[in-house]
């Protein structure tokens, strides 16, 4: 199995970089406040947690579009990062509009503790407040507790 590493860094003005690795190759690209993708990470590790068999986390970037969908078989996560290089908000697309930048197996367990991760590094650096001032929405701080219990646990 692959190893997956997620990070999101927030830049001013409601842009982040999202970066996406198996470990050899990475893909990069700025994601616009347009979207909540952080809102969707958090709701992807839940839904990974709570056993669901696909998820999908969204990152806009003006214009085009990054997916990273997740499907889940047992202990194996099969991941795929699609480009959509003209966006698919409003529009009727198909995958066939998508060009796949990476793929890989990994588990649930770690793309979890990725998102995990990225959670709490933002929710140390910036208020929640400050996040919301700064990007316009509010910080998944239920999301955050929630993955925060789990990782107890885990």
């Amino acid at each position: 199995m692959m190893q997956v590493i997620i990070s999101y860094e927030l830049r001013n003005h409601g842009w982040a970089i999202v970066s996406l690795s198996d470990g050899q190759t990475t893909v990069e690209r700025a994601a616009s406040g347009l979207h909540d993708s952080l809102l969707d990470l958090a709701q992807m590790a839940l839904s990974i947690l709570s056993g669901s068999s696909d998820s999908t986390a969204c990152f806009l970037d003006e214009p085009g579009e990054l997916q990273l969908i997740v499907r889940q078989n047992d202990e194996k996560a099969s991941y795929e990062v699609l480009w959509f290089p003209d966006g698919i908000r409003g529009k009727t697309t198909s995958r066939q509009d998508s060009e796949i930048l990476l793929q890989g197996v990994t588990t649930g367990r770690r793309i979890v503790q990725q998102i995990n991760q990225v959670l709490w590094k933002i929710h140390e650096q910036i208020e929640a407040r400050d996040y919301h001032r700064r990007w316009g929405k509010e910080f998944p701080l239920h999301e955050y507790q929630r993955l925060a219990e789990h990782a107890e646990k885990m």
